[in-house]
């Protein structure tokens, strides 16, 4: 078995077992998810999508200087790809404020900031592991998306409009999972690194990446699409 499989195999696992029982998927089930933890939602992914372009060129960075062509190619292939995508999130959020008159005074969870922090001591342990969480994110997208898109649409109320980043990245993940299900092993092997070190690596981003989702339906400051936490990171 390869180490992509390996990966999806456990991905498949904690889209069952973890995401699809978390507090916000949950309220959206019931139709109880409001525009405001909409908003805290999508403001969250915005910025932790910022603040993973930056990851990815510094995974690229490390990679050149430690001599890894593929993994360089990789990341410097992702950064092109990745231009701007935050700001998807940020019109989503802008929408809602309108549509819902709701005030957008966001700043990142400190659980988000701890998955961010989480990825930057990965890259400097090995920027291969940072493979690990562009294919969760993006299998996630393709696997949880489609249902989760729905839910907000046929049972909390919301327009497409509203979540605009998530529509448009499942039909971009789909291309992506497919690479990187070629390319983890690749990177894998160029960094001599074993399954059981990137299944390693996977766990810390899917643990982070939870807890970033289970902290945001409690933590929104009524009346406003913020989260309590410390001062917004640039």
């Amino acid at each position: 078995m390869s180490i992509a499989t390996r990966l999806r195999t456990l991905l498949d696992e904690h889209v069952d077992t973890v995401l699809r029982t978390l507090p916000t998927y949950r309220l959206a089930e019931e139709g109880r998810l409001s525009a405001a933890q909409l908003a805290a939602y999508l403001a969250n992914l915005g910025w932790i999508m910022n603040q993973s372009f930056k990851s990815v060129a510094f995974a690229a960075e490390e990679s050149a200087r430690r001599d890894r062509p593929v993994a360089h190619a990789y990341y410097t292939t992702k950064l092109k790809e990745e231009i701007e995508h935050h700001a998807w999130a940020y019109e989503d959020v802008s929408r809602l404020e309108k549509d819902f008159q709701i005030r957008a005074d966001f700043e990142p969870s400190v659980q988000a900031r701890a998955l961010i922090a989480a990825h930057q001591e990965l890259i400097l342990k090995d920027p291969a592991f940072y493979i690990t969480y562009v294919f969760y994110t993006e299998y996630v997208t393709i696997t949880v998306g489609p249902d989760w898109m729905r839910l907000l649409r046929d049972r909390c109320g919301f327009d497409t409009s509203h979540f605009g980043v998530i529509d448009r990245h499942i039909e971009l993940d789909q291309a992506h999972t497919a690479e990187n299900m070629r390319d983890v092993d690749r990177i894998a092997s160029e960094a001599g690194l074993s399954e059981a070190e990137m299944v390693a690596a996977l766990q810390v981003s899917m643990d982070a990446y939870a807890q970033v989702y289970s902290s945001l339906p409690m933590a929104v400051v009524p009346g406003t699409t913020g989260v309590e936490s410390d001062a917004l990171a640039t």
